[in-house]
């Protein structure tokens, strides 16, 4: 007799969990450069540390991504932080250097605000 088989709960559950581990897994292979519509904003504390945000879809939610970049003689130490993601992320920026700061992943809000500090070393 030819009886259909089912996919139990822990098969589905673990499909689910499959395919997004190889989301978040392939998230870092994406383009992280910043789109070209977007105006920059200078960092408080430092006006030639320009920078910009943006939420991008992949597939399990949005990434937050902030782009900065050094336009300084100096190193940069920058501060980021969010709406979403209050916690400060430190980076720093040698003279010149453009660098992506990942502010969260997989987050359900497809808008945030950005609030950069810098200060030179």
């Amino acid at each position: 007799m030819n009886r259909r088989r089912h996919p139990n709960l822990l098969e589905i559950v673990l499909v689910l969990l499959i395919a997004l581990s190889g989301g978040v897994l392939s998230a870092d292979s994406k383009d992280k450069t910043p789109p070209k519509d977007k105006s920059d904003s200078p960092a408080a504390g430092l006006s030639c540390v320009r920078w910009t945000h943006e939420a991008r879809y992949q597939g399990f939610g949005y990434n937050h991504f902030v782009y900065l970049k050094n336009t300084c003689k100096l190193r940069a130490i920058c501060e980021v932080k969010t709406d979403v993601n209050p916690e400060r992320i430190k980076a720093t920026l040698a003279p010149k250097q453009k660098k992506t700061v990942i502010t969260f992943r997989g987050s359900p809000a497809r808008v945030f605000s950005a609030d950069v500090s810098c200060r030179a070393k």
